[in-house]
């Protein structure tokens, strides 16, 4: 018995081995896959094009709205600092806490995205994705001619399940990004980890009419930043594990949304913004993992944001009307801007754009660089 026993023991041990290569091999191909799909082994040099300096009173910026009329950046710290603060582009200086005092105490302001409602005619307001007292929910402020903010009121719906970004269309109507119905588990295990990194596809975008929520479009690939065109006609979303933007016609009648195309980019984006003249830009992590491992591994200074090791950045910019749409607007190795989730022109200068770059540490206001005549 024991001799007929050995040989199939021997087998079992082959075919448990073959087994166990085959399974490595498999693992060891997506993985590459996986790390190639987000540039990971590719070489960053910094753009030594702009000159940067910190904007003062800041303290990590995840999302930032400008109004290039009023010459005001608004900005949202996110969720670490979870305050907003206001920039005067011309005046300069510090920039100022904006929250009101009437923010309501269940309500801890802690903001992700931000969007500007400028009319030509009424007052301004800001909108911002708000996940404070336990629940997503959308902030909405008025603001006043000096640039302050008062609280008008907040808006929650189950349909705001994992909200990320905002873009608004009206004094009360608003588009809102979910990002996946992964929850927490995307950071927290490697199931779901492996899932948000190979691309889970449950996020969406829901529209407000001012009355009710509904959803306008879906499956969206971990949906991110998004922003509408100069005419309302388009809207611009993210999606960061795609490393792509889709581009939707917008009905502006009714809210109602229609995939024209996608945009595949170097990166994998976060907040996106558009300059009056319909240029694009997109904050994109060059190489998305780098990010993640830092960001999952809590090696962030909770004082200033700023990751431990550099975490590269850039910006890329998209011409809708071009037959060649993308390029690379600037980059930065992380060594001065590291995990930057947003890059927003101002100003039109030299041929090129004035712009703040924000992520997890400080803000950023960029400019070229003069070249001698």
């Amino acid at each position: 018995m024991a001799a007929c026993g050995a040989p199939s023991m021997r087998r079992m041990t082959k075919y448990i081995l073959a087994g166990l290569i085959v399974v490595l091999v498999i693992a060891g191909g997506w993985t590459w896959s996986l790390l190639n799909h987000y540039n990971h082994f590719d070489t960053v040099v910094s753009d030594r094009g702009f000159e940067c300096a910190p904007v003062p009173g800041t303290q990590g910026g995840e999302d930032i709205a400008v109004d290039w009329k009023h010459r005001q950046a608004f900005i949202s710290s996110g969720g670490l600092i979870g305050d907003l603060r206001r920039y005067d582009i011309d005046r300069g200086g510090e920039a100022v806490k904006l929250l009101p005092p009437d923010m309501p105490v269940p309500t801890a302001f802690r903001g992700h995205g931000i969007s500007l409602y400028a009319p030509e005619k009424g007052p301004r307001k800001l909108f911002a994705v708000n996940h404070g007292g336990g629940h997503d929910q959308i902030t909405i402020f008025g603001i006043s001619p000096e640039g302050k903010l008062s609280l008008e009121e907040n808006i929650r719906d189950e349909l705001l399940y994992d909200a990320n970004d905002i873009q608004a269309v009206g004094s009360r109507q608003f588009y809102v990004v979910n990002s996946t119905h992964l929850g927490g588990s995307r950071y927290k295990n490697p199931i779901g980890a492996l899932r948000f990194l190979g691309g889970n596809a449950t996020g969406s975008i829901v529209y407000f009419d001012g009355r009710k929520f509904r959803t306008v479009a879906e499956p969206i690939t971990h949906g991110n930043g998004i922003y509408q065109s100069p005419d309302g006609s388009r809207i611009y979303v993210a999606q960061t594990t795609a490393n792509n933007v889709a581009e939707y016609r917008r009905d502006i009648r009714s809210g109602a949304l229609k995939l024209e195309r996608y945009y595949d980019l170097p990166g994998s984006p976060d907040n996106i913004s558009v300059s009056p003249d319909g240029e694009v830009f997109v904050a994109a992590f060059p190489q998305f993992m780098t990010f993640v491992l830092e960001a999952v591994s809590r090696r962030v200074d909770l004082q200033t944001g700023a990751f431990q090791n550099p975490v590269p950045s850039q910006i890329v910019r998209i011409d809708p009307k071009s037959a060649k749409p993308v390029s690379r607007f600037w980059i930065d190795d992380g060594k001065r801007m590291a995990g930057a989730t947003v890059g927003v022109p101002f100003e039109r200068s030299g041929g090129s754009y004035r712009f703040f770059v924000s992520g997890f540490g400080r803000t950023l206001i960029c400019s070229p660089v003069k070249r001698p005549i």
